[in-house]
């Protein structure tokens, strides 16, 4: 990494003004990288899969699968992958204010958790706190980056750092089957096969994994499939090369019409617009 060459994001160049955060996701090849750079905003990210380096100001910290990371506004960071597989990112950028006030009144007398060493800003998940990271996440892309969203995925978020509680449970767990193919199912092999290949990676019967993705997700499958590919598109837009077009029929929409439908329900845009928005966050513009 060059010291020399730093980037500086403003929040305001990817979220539009009715929006209150960014919610994206990137991945990158072999040894790939994003160029350091620094922002005026605090950023939560976290490993999907893969492995890879963050330069995080004039440390090197290694990344793994499940490994969630805080930045602060002032932090100069980037990223490189490294491993055969490929380096998964989620993040969320939000306003530094935005965190204050919620840390003020919800936890006044604890230490502000952005503002420990590097190695106190990560924080390895267990399976189950995965999952529910992973649902979490569904839940910030899928809505209208609305404050309510914003407000119960940070407070969730700083009662975990601060007090170091275990991780909320459902009243009904979630089962394995479910989680697993709820996860598998973005694979881009599953996602061309659709909805049989939700049903067979479940291994239950179409009208059991009906009931359960409604009692545990409040979803359809349908929903959850498309939802899925839909992640994937972004995901392929973000930093990928490929035209919409093939994308669409990659991910399992190779009607344009319909894939553009359901993209601007769950991404409130258009995919062309989406890819030049996260490509600034990412810096693969």
């Amino acid at each position: 990494m060059h010291l020399s060459r730093v980037k500086r994001l403003l929040l305001r160049q990817f979220v539009p003004p009715n929006a209150y955060f960014h919610f994206g996701r990137a991945e990158f090849g072999f040894n790939q990288r994003v160029d350091r750079h620094d922002h005026d905003f605090h950023e939560i990210f976290w490993v999907e899969s893969g492995e890879g380096w963050h330069y995080l100001n004039t440390q090197r910290r290694r990344l793994r699968a499940d490994l969630l990371v805080l930045v602060r506004d002032k932090d100069c960071h980037g990223f490189s992958a490294a491993g055969n597989k490929p380096l998964r990112l989620a993040n969320v950028a939000f306003p530094c204010a935005h965190w204050d006030r919620l840390r003020r009144r919800y936890f006044p007398d604890a230490a502000d958790p952005m503002m420990q060493p590097a190695s106190r800003r990560e924080m390895f998940l267990d399976t189950a706190s995965a999952g529910e990271l992973r649902r979490r996440g569904q839940r910030l892309q899928s809505f209208a980056r609305s404050r309510a969203e914003l407000d119960i995925f940070l407070v969730d978020l700083l009662a975990r750092q601060i007090a170091h509680t275990s991780p909320r449970r459902r009243a009904t767990p979630l089962p394995d089957w479910l989680q697993r193919a709820s996860i598998e199912i973005a694979e881009p092999v599953h996602l061309a096969r659709g909805l049989p290949a939700f049903y067979r990676l479940a291994g239950r019967s179409p009208d059991h994994v009906a009931r359960a993705c409604r009692q545990h997700f409040g979803l359809s499958p349908t929903q959850i499939v498309n939802a899925a590919r839909l992640d994937r598109a972004a995901t392929q837009l973000s930093c990928g090369e490929e035209g919409i077009l093939d994308i669409a029929h990659a991910c399992g929409l190779p009607n344009l019409a319909h894939f553009y439908k359901l993209f601007a329900d769950r991404f409130g845009t258009t995919p062309r617009k989406y890819r030049l928005q996260s490509r600034l966050i990412t810096g693969l513009g």
